[in-house]
């Protein structure tokens, strides 16, 4: 009979030695330390490691929608990932409500000394939007700059790599190119999605016009962004633009 050896330790299989001596602050090295400083880091890890995670998924959510031909069976595992996805997206907007425990005047012990960090930096973020179908011409101008004027030349390489892949909108796109729509009974695919991103970019607008956060060149922006989504999206069902006629039932779209 075999026996079992010492196995693996918890600590060593998580490399925490390693994971939990990154969380150096600034203030501290500065002589001026500040106590939210180190919750300020431990977030913002946390969201680079589930960034991480997302990535992750959408690599094997997109290797369903890469062939040709997309099997039955592997679509309910690209359900399951985006699912997984949409989990994690849920969690780390709930870390902002830990990030909230911090007050303005805490982060002021040590914002100057991050000059000019900042979350538009991370690369891993801009690789999920730019996967998932965000385009560059679609984006705001910050400062009247590009999106990726303010990272690093290696991160920008690294994102323009991921710009001239297939995002997985395109892919679905390609797919739902393929596929015949299904009209059974009462129900017909294709008015079903059109209501549901419809209605989906109407509640965002609706967010936006009612929100007192934002400021109004800003709401402006997003009003004028959605809307020309809106619009987009409206030309998928114009038959003459595409091309594209309704034959027996069957729907294909192309946008």
């Amino acid at each position: 009979m075999a026996t079992r050896g010492p196995g693996i330790y918890y600590g060593d299989y998580l490399q925490l030695d390693r994971l939990l001596s990154c969380q150096e602050r600034e203030s501290e090295r500065r002589g001026r330390p500040a106590h939210d400083e180190m919750l300020f880091i431990v977030v913002h890890q946390a969201y680079e490691l589930w960034f991480k995670q997302v990535l992750f998924e959408l690599d094997a959510v997109q290797a369903v929608f890469a062939g040709e031909v997309v099997a039955e069976r592997q679509i309910g595992q690209a359900v399951s990932g985006l699912g997984r996805i949409a989990e994690i997206l849920k969690l780390v907007i709930g870390q902002l409500d830990i990030l909230e425990t911090m007050t303005p005047l805490d982060f002021l012990d040590f914002r100057d000394l991050l000059f000019p960090s900042s979350g538009f930096q991370s690369v891993q973020f801009r690789m999920i939007e730019t996967r998932l179908g965000l385009r560059r011409n679609d984006r705001m101008a910050f400062d009247k700059l590009p999106f990726d004027a303010r990272l690093s030349e290696a991160d920008r390489a690294r994102l323009l790599s991921v710009e001239g892949e297939a995002s997985l909108s395109d892919q679905i796109d390609r797919w739902l190119g393929r596929t015949p729509f299904v009209a059974i009974g009462g129900y017909t695919f294709q008015e079903a999605y059109r209501a549901a991103v419809t209605g989906m970019l109407d509640r965002d607008a609706a967010y936006v016009r009612d929100n007192p956060a934002l400021p109004e060149p800003e709401r402006k922006a997003e009003l004028a962004s959605l809307a020309a989504a809106k619009e987009r999206f409206a030309e998928i069902f114009d038959e003459a633009r595409h091309g594209r006629r309704a034959k027996q039932g069957a729907w294909r779209v192309s946008w």
